[in-house]
């Protein structure tokens, strides 16, 4: 027997395709070029959009930052502003109570002109308290006869003599109050 060795070759170096297949390998080549083109084209718009949205993104986020310290800086100076605005509604309720006290001035040296008048106070109920010195009795019924006449003309009401005293040396002290009609 001899030793030979036969090779058989049982596939065609030549194999025709079929011309269905002929025909679609052409496009076959133009569609992969399309595709890497188009997802080339998707990823570089996606890309650039995700670069756009992180810019985006960073400035809206510095932005913030900054309104916050700005509110920060703010909310010390509105915190000052409500109290001035409460403060001063406290002032106008002051100020809508206070009288004018000039005019009683006037009715005051009528009373007690100044080397007679010791002192005067005002308190709460908004009565006028006047201490006087007079030199003698005939200048305090004098005093008395003028806030009896300032009475009548209804420029005070409700004078009332609260203390007298009638020094050793003559001198009278008074302490008189009354309500001045403002």
């Amino acid at each position: 027997m001899s030793t030979q060795s036969s090779n058989i070759n049982l596939i065609s170096t030549k194999t025709e395709l079929p011309e269905q297949l002929v025909a679609i390998t052409k496009y076959l080549h133009r569609a992969g070029l399309g595709a890497v083109l188009i997802s080339l084209a998707l990823g570089l718009f996606f890309g650039v959009g995700v670069t756009v949205l992180k810019l985006r993104a960073t400035s809206l986020a510095k932005e913030n930052d900054a309104l916050v310290a700005r509110i920060k800086s703010v909310s010390s100076k509105e915190a000052m502003y409500a109290v001035l605005v409460k403060q001063s509604a406290v002032a106008q309720k002051v100020l809508v109570s206070i009288k004018p006290w000039e005019a009683v001035v006037d009715e005051i040296n009528a009373i007690a002109p100044p080397p007679i008048l010791l002192s005067a106070t005002v308190n709460e109920k908004q009565e006028l308290s006047l201490t006087a010195q007079t030199p003698s009795v005939e200048e305090a019924a004098l005093m008395v006869e003028r806030i009896s006449g300032l009475t009548t003309q209804k420029k005070i009401r409700n004078a009332v003599l609260e203390s007298l005293e009638l020094g050793i040396d003559g001198k009278v002290k008074l302490v008189i109050t009354f309500v001045p009609t403002l």
